[in-house]
């Protein structure tokens, strides 16, 4: 029944964007047809079509806006028909699809026809991101295991501090898992084996965002030719994409609702959409660090960031004892968002539970002093988890009723537990720190 409800939303949305297709639409108007959030609708969409609902809108465009040139329009007049925002936008995304300009296409008298091949790509073969909550790591995974770095799923988010951080906006928004700078928690990567050089800028920080998008391209391009993997926020959705190649024009890319084969997408628009933010990394091999050092680095880090939030956390987001009594708090006021509270539900979970096996493979790698405390917060985590796990069957992705009295009351009480274990747990990281 879920998948035929999702099939005639999806059909809805396709009739709402031929309807409107030279109105000033965007995702959000599409989305907001099917009442459904913009994440998991983009995947579901992804997996009916094969096209975000972004790209699909911005395909019909350019079939339309060719037909529309080929019948003798001005092509100024047509990209501003079709809401290109300028002859130059529209000329940029026309020849990405057509492999011509829109000038020639009308000299030439061509036919429309499907997207073809670009003249080049280059791409790293078997490159893949992880199917993680955490999309980051993910990512971070996959470029790691291109490189042969052996590192597991539990040691990866365990040996860069990130199984045990906690980060929560204001109202429980979904922006929790990635609002926040990650700087440090990438450096740590080094002592796993893979270098990151960042690009990372805001679109209202800088005057001069076309030459960040150009810098993140060359970039893209020199560590692809080098046969080192790239991975960058925001191709479709909120969240991280690897980047296994590249052709004359764009990125390709694959990550969450999408695996290959969704088409290249232009260089210049990197960054520029509703979250106006590049935040590109490249990641290349390094000798990896000792354990010792690698564990002890990564849990000095994750008290850090419960101790001093204002080093790494955006603005209106709480870390730490401090992130969970925000959490209960909003959820206890009825203010919590309904999709922010399952989607900081399951990432947190996936963190804490990678955590207690990153313990528990630490103990056995690094036996003596350490071995009592590990084992010690691995239980404290375990009791986390376990509350973190119940609190998902109250609100199931993609969100659940806050509205609900009697579930907020269970779900306070579910997180009220996990703090208690977290502030345990983080006392236990402490005596580890101080064994090692």
């Amino acid at each position: 029944m879920q998948d035929i409800n999702y099939y005639e939303k999806v059909r809805k949305a396709i009739a709402f964007i031929e309807a409107n297709l030279k109105q000033d639409i965007n995702v959000d108007d599409i989305t907001n047809e099917t009442f459904y959030s913009k994440f998991h609708f983009t995947r579901k969409f992804m997996e009916l079509t094969g096209w975000t609902p972004g790209a699909y809108l911005r395909k019909r465009r350019l079939e339309e806006a060719a037909k529309d040139i080929l019948a003798g329009s001005d092509i100024l007049q047509v990209a501003v028909d079709y809401h290109f925002g300028s002859q130059q936008a529209f000329t940029r995304s026309f020849k990405a699809y057509f492999r011509t300009t829109p000038g020639f296409y009308r000299d030439m008298r061509v036919l429309p026809v499907e997207k073809g091949e670009p003249t080049m790509i280059k791409e790293l073969e078997n490159l893949r991101g992880k199917n993680k909550w955490t999309t980051h790591l993910g990512c971070l995974g996959g470029c790691l295991d291109y490189l042969k770095r052996g590192v597991s799923d539990a040691w990866l988010f365990g040996a860069t501090g990130h199984a045990f951080i906690l980060n929560i906006p204001d109202g429980v928004q979904a922006s929790g898992p990635t609002a926040w700078d990650t700087q440090k928690m990438l450096s740590l990567v080094s002592n796993l084996g893979g270098k990151i050089k960042t690009i990372s800028q805001w679109k209202h920080q800088t005057k001069d965002f076309a030459k960040v998008q150009e810098e993140a391209w060359n970039l893209v391009r020199q560590s692809i030719d080098a046969g080192n993997p790239c991975y960058s926020f925001g191709f479709v959705i909120h969240d991280y994409f690897v980047i296994y190649g590249y052709d004359d024009t764009g990125y390709y890319y694959s990550g969450p609702g999408c695996d290959r084969d969704t088409g290249s997408v232009p260089w210049q628009e990197l960054g520029d959409n509703d979250v106006p933010w590049i935040d590109l990394h490249a990641v290349s091999p390094v000798p990896v660090a000792d354990d010792t050092k690698t564990v002890k680095d990564a849990l000095e880090f994750a008290l850090e960031f419960s101790k001093y939030p204002n080093k790494w956390l955006w603005e209106s987001c709480k870390s730490g004892l401090v992130g969970y009594d925000s959490w209960i708090q909003s959820l206890a006021d009825g203010k919590a968002n309904t999709y922010g509270v399952s989607y900081n539900t399951v990432v947190w979970l996936e963190c804490r539970e990678l955590g207690v096996q990153f313990l528990r493979e630490a103990s056995r790698r690094l036996g003596g002093a350490a071995v009592k405390p590990l084992e010690e917060a691995a239980e404290h985590y375990e009791t986390v988890s376990r509350q973190l796990r119940a609190l998902t069957k109250l609100y199931p992705m993609p969100g659940g009723l806050v509205e609900d009295k009697e579930l907020r009351k269970k779900a306070v009480t579910l997180l009220r537990n996990a703090r208690d274990a977290e502030a345990y747990g983080l006392a236990s990281l402490e005596k580890v720190v101080s064994a090692l």
